[in-house]
């Protein structure tokens, strides 16, 4: 028999050294067990599997076996060390420090380098988080009230952001749930938020002011409705939104349409099942509607005498990219008629039934005063925009145009009387249509416009630049700061580059005018007056902006080449360069910023 031969504990624990030497911890603590019941006494066995069980998270396992280590050696550092080390990781900072004093004791010299950094690393950890309990201490100290509004100004209409502040710690879940009011937006998205909405109405003190579905949960949305049909917070619910619902009969009806005094109502179902069915206008026809301020409706047909109901609005957006939504010209006109506070409408619809609106030629247009944003995503089998604006109505604050239609010419021209105050507009041409007399003939109207953005256009476009960088007359569009170029096929870099310099040049020259004294801006504005700067008609100069921001995609003829030449005199650029010329050039990225 061969007597030089490793007792059977120390060859499973080297094999589990092995193991652990090769980050194979599950496998080296399997050895270190074998190894362990084979003899119980040696501490290196359990030293070693206390590394093992460590480096796989299980603290209190590892704890254990070096305090086993510790009982086996008392008078060594080794034990007192490794729980040290355990304490550290597992976050108990003060036991840890305990027992690496404890190690300090019993280590020699060459220990005590290592048990010092640990120390060191103890003593920084809580000082760290006696700073975080420190600075959260601050905040406690907040009078109740302040602490509130701020937990409300963070969490908006977010309910996610409500349970954020809340898991915190307990000081912030203990003041948020005290405020009724960071409690206030319901979101039903699925089966589990029913119970959280449970939740929310109870820290709510029955008092939520947004609820939003936005999708069917099955009989759970039914029992939700059932439950809390009788609820007092449905009178003093301000928003209600359902998106992305199949409205069908169940289980909208069960809602206390009447009790609703909504100011915001939202509708948008499903795309598959867009077509609203079982009586379901009747029971949305029930509520309030002289409450409501702002309407958003994404349904295929949507019956006149609903829409017809809404006096009060100023903000309307009606249509949906997912399907067609029709209405017919009678009803949008009324719209329009009986919503004169409008501040906001958004278009994205087939309109129908179109007809010459019949108003007397001895009566003023009628002033949406208030309107200041409209956006129109498509027309019907006419110029409807153009009907309304051939004297029934007039625009006279508006300050944002947005158009996406493949005709323009018509409706463009429609709104030269009301473009002197526009600040931003957006249009899309999709069709291969020339306009180059009408929108540089709206653009010279456009006196304070700041932002452009162009997207589409497949035709020439040098009258456009032509006029912007006022070349062979004044330049138009003094306060132009943005431009935003989308798809323009025949859009020339050239020209590109000559609208920047040339705007660069003038608002330089003004600058530099300006600083002069009176007789020496007389004496420019007398000898420079075709040249360099734009003038009032009056004698003065006019301030000319330069191209702070410049955004181009899928642009053919904008090349690498030419971003570089306008990064030197625009701040900010984003390009996303055309497929066909990334697919030509090989060699340049997908995107340049």
């Amino acid at each position: 028999m061969d007597d030089t031969r490793s007792p059977p504990w120390k060859v499973f624990w080297e094999r589990g050294m092995e193991l652990l030497g090769i980050h194979n911890y599950l496998d080296a603590l399997i050895q270190f067990d074998k190894a362990a019941s084979r003899k119980s006494s040696e501490q290196l066995i359990f030293e070693s599997r206390s590394v093992a069980l460590e480096k796989l998270g299980r603290y209190e396992e590892a704890l254990r076996d070096s305090q086993r280590v510790v009982n086996l050696i008392p008078a060594s550092s080794e034990g007192y060390a490794r729980s040290s080390q355990i304490l550290f990781n597992a976050g108990k900072l003060h036991a840890s420090l305990e027992m690496v004093n404890h190690a300090l004791k019993r280590a020699n010299k060459q220990q005590t380098l290592k048990l010092l950094c640990l120390k060191k690393q103890i003593l920084n950890s809580l000082r760290q988080t006696e700073a975080r309990i420190t600075s959260a201490s601050h905040f406690s100290k907040l009078p109740f009230e302040i602490a509130s509004t701020v937990f409300v100004l963070a969490a908006g209409d977010q309910a996610s952001r409500a349970i954020t502040i809340s898991h915190v710690c307990k000081g912030w879940r203990a003041t948020a749930l005290k405020i009724p009011a960071l409690w206030k937006s319901v979101v039903i998205s699925r089966g589990l938020d029913i119970r959280k909405a449970g939740v929310f109405l109870k820290r709510a003190n029955a008092n939520i002011a947004h609820l939003e579905i936005r999708s069917d949960v099955g009989s759970s949305l039914t029992i939700f409705f059932e439950r809390h049909a009788q609820d007092s917070f449905w009178g003093q619910l301000e928003t209600l939104a359902l998106v992305n619902v199949a409205m069908s009969g169940r289980p909208y009806h069960l809602i206390p349409w009447e009790k609703l005094r909504l100011t915001d109502f939202i509708l948008t179902p499903k795309p598959r099942l867009s077509h609203m069915r079982f009586g379901i206008w009747e029971a949305v026809d029930r509520m309030a509607f002289h409450t409501i301020s702002s309407v958003t409706v994404a349904v295929p047909l949507i019956p006149s005498s609903h829409l017809e109901r809404y006096k009060n609005l100023t903000r309307l957006q009606i249509g949906s990219r997912n399907f067609v939504v029709q209405c017919p010209q009678r009803v949008l006109t009324s719209l329009f008629y009986n919503n004169p506070g409008l501040n906001t409408v958004i278009l994205d619809i087939f309109v129908t039934e179109l007809t010459e609106i019949q108003w007397p030629t001895n009566k003023a247009p009628f002033a949406m005063t208030s309107l200041v944003h409209l956006e129109n995503h498509r027309y019907g089998y006419g110029d409807w925009l153009s009907n309304m604006l051939k004297g029934a109505f007039s625009f006279p604050a508006l300050r944002t145009l947005h158009f996406y239609e493949h005709i323009l010419g018509v409706y463009l021209s429609r709104f030269e009387l009301f473009a002197g105050n526009l600040v931003v507009l957006r249009l899309s041409n999709t069709g291969w249509y020339n306009h180059t007399a009408i929108i540089p003939s709206l653009l010279q109207a456009a006196h304070n416009l700041v932002s452009l953005d162009l997207f589409g256009f497949q035709t020439n476009m040098s009258d456009e630049m032509d006029a912007l960088d006022g070349h062979n007359r004044s330049v138009i569009c003094p306060k132009l700061e943005h431009l935003h170029f989308g798809s323009c096929r025949k859009l020339s870099g050239t020209s590109l580059v000559n609208l920047v310099e040339s705007r660069l040049l003038r608002a330089t020259e003004y600058k530099r005018v300006e600083s002069h004294s009176p007789l020496a801006i007389a004496s420019t504005v007398e000898h420079r007056q075709s040249d360099t700067c734009t003038h009032d008609g009056m004698g003065g100069v006019t301030n000319v902006m330069p191209i702070q921001s410049l955004v181009i995609r899928d642009c053919v003829f904008i090349d690498p080449y030419t971003i570089q030449q306008l990064r030197t005199m625009v701040k900010c650029i984003r390009y996303s360069p055309s497929h066909l010329f990334t697919a030509k050039t090989h060699q340049a990225p997908k995107a340049w910023r």
